[in-house]
């Protein structure tokens, strides 16, 4: 059974992170790990964009609300569906 990974990122973009989010998307072996993304976007590019370069992983959860500037109202609602998707989905390593 694979080692299931989450990726979490707040800047999914084709720079920086983003770039690297996508090398491990493509590299990693799929029989060993199994490759989530779990991401927001910044301005600039959509989510079908950011999701076609990391294309490789086995699933993308698109969390809207974690966003990179501080706000207690959106923070608490990334907090909430992170959380939940942790005790679903149960991944090995984040």
């Amino acid at each position: 059974m694979p080692i299931k990974v989450f990726e979490v990122l707040e800047c999914g973009s084709p720079y920086g992170v983003g770039r690297q989010v996508a090398a491990l998307c493509r590299h990693l072996d799929p029989k060993k790990f199994e490759f989530w993304v779990v991401y927001s976007v910044r301005p600039g590019i959509s989510a079908q964009e950011f999701e076609a370069m990391t294309a490789g992983a086995k699933r993308h959860v698109h969390v809207p609300e974690m966003i990179r500037s501080v706000h207690p109202a959106s923070d608490l609602a990334a907090l909430v569906r992170l959380y939940r998707l942790f005790l679903l989905e149960k991944p090995d390593v984040v």
